[in-house]
């Protein structure tokens, strides 16, 4: 719903995940993931 938002991540692919710290963007995973694919991301970075 906002159009300024993926220009300014450099959003291209729909799912974008982003993970933010300090307000930067600390990691991102483009495209489907499988529930184990998410969990080992999620598990990676935080």
């Amino acid at each position: 719903d906002n159009p300024a938002t993926p220009p300014k991540y450099g959003i291209r692919g729909i799912p974008t995940l982003m993970l933010f710290k300090n307000g930067e963007v600390e990691a991102t995973k483009v495209g489907n993931a499988s529930k184990t694919e998410l969990a080992a991301f999620l598990d990676k970075h935080l």
